[in-house]
């Protein structure tokens, strides 16, 4: 196994002799059977290599708690950031837990300490964490984050005074709505990686916001997702249109955004199918009354504009 990964001899003796060697070949070697990509199967070896070295020190036959290798992970990793290997902890710590886990179960060394969940939930719980690693091969810390999510999600429910067998799809939009709130970030930098992740997902259009935010369509939100627009369809030939959306209530700024797409995207971009306004109803009667405007000479009162 490892005179496949790797080519040059010190590190094909270094793994070979290091402790667990048996061991640590049957875990690759089930990863190999499994289609995991060579590059991964390298970056694998390494990490199981150093978490051979750490069980060096603990009895043959010890079974770890999850807590335990958190320990030995921020130790490991505090270790490489000291030795100059690594610039920061949080990758190192990451790569290691994971691996140490995978490692540790497939050797029979892992002792799984179940998440709490709500107790009327917690048998349906393990049988779908059980059902995902079984049938769709999720890795246990794949499974540890899922499981974690799940709770969360119960433990909404709970504190809302919702029941799991009432809930409709309007129940898991508010909950998204929830956590999107509590975690996000808006950075510009942020704003560019969600656009580009949304158009690689297949979207149809992006949109600034739901516009029930406190900070709706602005500008400089707009601009950098414009851009993403223009970047993602020079490099594909897809062309994703945009919809800003919230805060958007006079003639004047939708001519704006208007100019905003002619003058980054292109007269393309200005046809229906690749640019839409999210408005409130007061900007159709502004546009009724800048039409009136331009006839007559004079603004019409609101009232005169029932549509609107």
């Amino acid at each position: 196994m490892f005179e496949t990964l790797f080519s040059r001899p010190c590190a094909i003796q270094r793994h070979r002799s290091g402790f667990l060697a048996t061991e640590r070949t049957a875990y690759l070697a089930q990863l190999a059977a499994q289609g995991t990509p060579p590059t991964t199967l390298r970056i694998r070896a390494h990490y199981c290599l150093h978490v051979a070295r750490e069980l060096k020190n603990w009895p043959l036959n010890y079974q770890f708690t999850p807590a335990e290798i958190d320990t030995m992970a921020t130790a490991w990793a505090a270790q490489s950031v000291a030795s100059g290997r690594a610039s920061t902890p949080k990758n190192p710590q990451r790569m290691f837990r994971m691996t140490a886990v995978a490692f540790l179960r497939f050797s029979d060394r892992f002792h799984l300490t179940p998440t709490a969940a709500p107790g009327r939930y917690a048998d349906r719980i393990e049988a779908f964490i059980k059902e995902q690693r079984q049938y769709r091969w999720q890795s246990e810390e794949t499974c540890r984050v899922g499981r974690g999510q799940v709770v969360a999600f119960l433990s909404y429910l709970e504190e809302q005074g919702y029941d799991l067998e009432r809930i409709d799809v309007g129940h898991v939009d508010v909950y998204f709505q929830h956590i999107t709130h509590r975690l996000s970030r808006m950075t510009l930098r942020n704003v560019a990686k969600a656009s580009v992740v949304a158009m690689m997902a297949g979207a149809d259009f992006i949109k600034t916001s739901t516009g029930k935010e406190t900070v709706n369509a602005t500008f400089p939100v707009g601009l950098v997702m414009a851009r993403a627009i223009r970047g993602y369809a020079e490099e594909t030939g897809m062309a994703v249109g945009f919809k800003p959306a919230g805060g958007i209530r006079t003639a004047k700024q939708s001519l704006e955004w208007l100019a905003l797409m002619k003058e980054e995207l292109g007269d393309a971009w200005l046809a229906p199918h690749l640019f839409r306004l999210g408005a409130s109803s007061g900007m159709l009667a502004d546009i009724e009354r800048q039409l009136e405007f331009h006839v007559t000479g004079r603004y019409s009162a609101e009232h005169r504009h029932p549509i609107a």
